[in-house]
């Protein structure tokens, strides 16, 4: 074996990240809350919850107690949302600060609205040296069965992406890296909401022309919140930006997308979350942005229309003539200012 890994939260895609890091050769220790989902992973080798119809590898152990999950670990991938995680870090011995860690969980906390890798930060679990992000086009059930995939490893040190870089890299799975890392784990947070937007066209049935403005402009929107939170425009155009908001927006087996499109056609957002196990990140992510955008007197109109869509019971085709009905303006602000305005 090459080594120990641990990865915290048995969900789908924790579950695909252990079978590609047992592929590679490493002994996996698996931490899910649900000891349903561990004893199917130990006894089954399959997690029929999450991942169904998948066969694991024997190297996969799955733990219901965090510390000896970790306990032994040579690094800790997390893929635990940002609702549960700072009680599972606080199980966990001081000692993991010293480990490299990754995350890869697309999200931000709504009562904080800090990112996930902040939370990690700020609880003393991790080391910014040791710490990195990973994002991209990722639907984890096209991946569990080797379908062709990349994503992205940010980080401030180079080390520590390139460690992760070829932790994961797989013939299918091909992982790049970004010394960006506040862009690319914003970017698979952010895309979430534009998701849901997305799905929302799809309910309502109002044609592709409308969805493929709604991926653009949702888009620029992403980055133009980004950059004021201290990331790179060029990041948002990459895999964990561009790449995965058009797989999220268009794939039948994104989450986001299917709220959406449940709400657009009628649903409450409550009847849609009780009709599923699987979480909508996107739907807290929405509360948390909308937070930090009234702190910077951001304007984002299409995460707007969301908020008002999932937690104002606004209708939303309404939404949608309201965002096509603003105030004419040029696409690109400042390129017109520098380009109309030079003489």
């Amino acid at each position: 074996m090459n080594g120990q890994i641990a990865v915290l939260g048995a969900g789908a895609w924790g579950t695909v990240l252990s079978k590609m890091l047992a592929e590679n050769g490493y002994a996996v220790r698996l931490w899910s809350y649900d000891k349903e989902v561990a004893q199917q992973i130990n006894q089954e080798h399959y997690n029929h919850s999450f991942l169904p119809g998948v066969s694991l590898p024997a190297e996969i152990i799955a733990e219901t107690d965090p510390q000896a999950a970790v306990k032994d670990a040579d690094a800790i991938l997390n893929v635990v949302i940002a609702k549960g995680l700072r009680d599972l870090l606080a199980q966990l011995p001081n000692t993991v600060a010293q480990k490299p860690w990754l995350t890869a969980t697309k999200g931000l906390e709504p009562e904080s609205g800090a990112r996930i890798s902040q939370i990690l930060l700020s609880t003393g679990k991790a080391q910014k040296e040791h710490l990195a992000v990973l994002s991209g086009p990722n639907l984890a059930s096209e991946i569990a069965l080797g379908s062709p995939a990349s994503s992205v490893v940010g980080a401030e040190s180079k080390e520590t992406a390139l460690y992760f870089q070829n932790l994961l890299m797989r013939p299918y799975f091909r992982v790049y890296i970004n010394p960006d890392p506040i862009g690319v784990e914003l970017g698979g947070a952010l895309k979430n909401i534009i998701a849901i937007a997305a799905g929302i066209c799809d309910g309502l049935q109002i044609g592709d022309n409308a969805k493929a403005a709604l991926i653009a402009r949702g888009l620029a929107e992403m980055t133009r919140l980004g950059v004021r939170l201290g990331a790179e425009s060029e990041t948002f155009f990459g895999l964990s930006g561009m790449g995965d908001l058009v797989a999220t927006c268009a794939s039948h087996h994104s989450r986001n997308r299917w709220c959406g499109e449940e709400l657009g056609k009628g649903r409450t957002l409550e009847e849609i979350i009780n009709s599923t196990r699987a979480v909508v990140e996107g739907v807290r992510t929405t509360q948390a942005v909308m937070e930090i955008a009234r702190k910077l007197y951001l304007e984002l109109p299409i995460t707007s229309a969301v908020y008002g869509i999932l937690f104002e019971n606004q209708d939303p085709k309404q939404q949608v003539e309201q965002l096509m009905n603003r105030m004419a303006r040029a696409e690109n602000a400042s390129l017109a200012e520098k380009k109309w305005n030079q003489f």
